[in-house]
């Protein structure tokens, strides 16, 4: 698993054939099933701090987006090829709240007010890339809220 991701193919004899599991995963993607479980993990949230980043995710290079193309796939391509890119806010023990897809080449900026709509007195920490560079007054309005960039090198700390 660790050398190959997830190829379904791949996948170790104890889970039984890979068609089994890719239909049952798939099942569960069409019945809501996944976005439940995270909203269950989310309810367990703890604390006042909550962190935002993401990861680049390489896309295989025979996908071909799937159905409703590469826009619904969340497939974009980036000086590395088709990637995506993954948003999560955890809290402070590392705790998934919310995640989103987004295609490899949309900027965190472009993101970031999306990632924290809906979150209420909580501090928000993040890195640089969720910054909005040339705004006037150096802050990005997230709503009622202001993301203020820190100085360089550090985050960036978002007041919900």
């Amino acid at each position: 698993m660790l050398r190959c991701g997830c190829a379904w193919r791949a996948l170790p004899d104890v889970f039984g054939p890979w068609q089994t599991v890719y239909s049952r995963w798939r099942l569960w993607c069409d019945k809501g099933v996944w976005n439940r479980a995270i909203q269950s993990l989310a309810r367990h949230q703890q604390g006042t701090l909550r962190f935002i980043d993401a990861s680049h995710l390489k896309v295989h290079q025979d996908a071909n987006g799937g159905f409703g193309g590469k826009e619904t796939q969340a497939i974009g391509h980036t000086r590395g090829g088709a990637n995506s890119k993954l948003h999560a806010v955890v809290d402070g023990k590392g705790r998934l709240v919310k995640a989103m897809l987004a295609a490899g080449q949309v900027s965190d900026a472009k993101i970031g007010p999306e990632l924290v709509a809906g979150l209420r007195g909580v501090r928000i920490v993040g890195d640089k890339g969720y910054d909005k560079p040339g705004h006037p007054s150096g802050s990005v309005p997230v709503g009622k809220s202001q993301l203020h960039p820190a100085k360089s090198g550090g985050g960036v700390i978002i007041f919900v």
